[in-house]
């Protein structure tokens, strides 16, 4: 699941432009958002980092900000337990 976000589009008469914001909802979507807006939003709240995901010729890529292997798979094995007990409303 994913959090969810809406275009805000707004049009200027004094300026004579249409302006648009991404807004995030804070709730749960079943459909794909963007990368990079995930990692935007991300950027500085957190502490350490994983990414997982598959670059543009469908590879998978991985990358962390943490250096021990079991650190790693520790937060891997939490969040897998978290996706599979999650129940939306």
């Amino acid at each position: 699941m994913s959090v969810l976000y809406w275009w805000r589009v707004t049009y200027s008469e004094e300026r004579k432009e249409i302006m648009a914001k991404v807004i995030p909802l804070n709730t749960i979507t079943r459909l794909d958002l963007p990368p990079n807006q995930i990692l935007e939003d991300a950027k500085d709240e957190m502490d350490s980092i994983l990414i997982l995901g598959y670059d543009k010729e469908g590879n998978e890529y991985f990358a962390s900000s943490m250096s021990d292997g079991s650190d790693v798979l520790w937060l891997l094995e939490r969040c897998k337990q978290l996706l599979l007990n999650f129940e939306a409303d």
